[in-house]
């Protein structure tokens, strides 16, 4: 055998070998896939990255070796995500709803959980930018903080996380609270003076 012939066979040895790697790789993807969206965990950010990126199914049929080069690291940064699993994205969602002081997650109703926990988290963006435009020292108030008032506020009943806009009247009771807290009376009195102005986000 001839030296250019045994290094065609290694390459095209190396090519079926890639193939057939990509391919189990890529039914465990789409296994993935399948298993997140049977379980409403369509919202995991490994997901979103794939539909955003066109939805396309992993596969190797019909593609060249180009193309099952560029499959292969499609498909590794996929798995690779810890949100590309079921149990990896609950994990997730756990972990944030622990660090955010919610406790355990109901798994049984995860659509509204993932719905609550968006909303919780416009509703801190929106905090932390009013606050922002209170005062600048209002910058040493730190996110912890806002969680932890803004779950205070919900456990009174006066704002709902099936809604990430605030009115007026819930805005002013959080913020408030947060710098009445903190002991900033000229923050205080100056976001009382701003109420007039404010739109929701």
């Amino acid at each position: 055998m001839s030296a250019l012939r045994t290094e065609i066979d290694a390459i095209e040895h190396e090519q079926k070998a890639l193939r057939a790697q990509v391919s189990q790789l890529a039914s465990m993807a789409n296994k993935r896939l399948d298993r997140l969206e049977k379980n409403e965990l369509t919202s995991s950010p490994a997901y979103q990255k794939w539909e955003q990126a066109g939805a396309h199914r992993f596969s190797v049929s019909g593609k060249s070796y180009p193309e099952v080069q560029s499959e292969y690291w499609r498909v590794k940064d996929f798995l690779e995500m810890r949100t590309s699993s079921v149990t990896g994205t609950k994990a997730v969602l756990q972990e944030i709803a622990t660090n955010i002081g919610w406790g355990d997650i109901d798994f049984d109703n995860i659509s509204m959980t993932q719905e609550q926990l968006s909303n919780f988290f416009k509703i801190a963006d929106s905090v932390s930018q009013y606050l922002d435009s209170v005062d600048e020292s209002a910058a040493a108030l730190d996110y912890q903080e806002i969680w932890d008032t803004i779950n205070a506020a919900y456990q009174q009943g006066k704002i709902d996380f099936n809604n990430a806009e605030l009115d007026a009247e819930q805005m002013q009771g959080i913020v408030s609270q947060m710098l009445v807290l903190e002991g900033t009376q000229d923050m205080l009195e100056a976001w009382d003076n701003m109420l007039d102005e404010f739109t929701p986000f």
